[in-house]
Parts: C-alpha cells; sequence; structure tokens
C-alpha cells in the first residue's frame, strides 16, 4: 500500500490532467496504483491519424523524484 503523501497527491493530480484530454486515456490500475495504462488516439491530420496506441507506466515508490518507466505496446 503506497502511503507517502507526495505520491499520491501528484497521481491524483496527474489523473485529473489526463482526464481532461481528448486525445489520452489513462489511469491507474484498481489493484496497483503504481501501473497505470494508457491509450493515446493518432489526432486528425497526423500520420498517427485513426490509430490507437497503448501503453503502460511504470511508476517507482519514490515517484515524484524518480522518472518513471514507460512500454509503448502498439507497435507502428
Amino acid at each position: 500500500m503506497i502511503t507517502n503523501p507526495l505520491f499520491l497527491k501528484r497521481v491524483q493530480l496527474e489523473e485529473k490532467e489526463f482526464s481532461a484530454h481528448p486525445h489520452i486515456l489513462a489511469g491507474p490500475l484498481p489493484s496497483n496504483p503504481l501501473e497505470w495504462h494508457f491509450t493515446i488516439r493518432g489526432q486528425k491530420g497526423t500520420i498517427y491519424e485513426g490509430g490507437l496506441y497503448h501503453g503502460v507506466v511504470y511508476l517507482g515508490e519514490k515517484y515524484p523524484f524518480t522518472a518513471p518507466d514507460i512500454l509503448f505496446m502498439t507497435v507502428r
């Protein structure tokens, strides 16, 4: 269980920011707040238009003081 108040505050802020973005759907797994899944919709007028790109973000226990690991699962 995560008890670091800085981690919890930062993750809540980021989840709120992502929910306002029209081309990104992202959020932590209910069972593991250190693992986020995301989908990015390719924007109109770009070579990515119409595509859906999925990935995973792994946050360390020391986040936001350490960088997350990001894995794109969709190959373009």
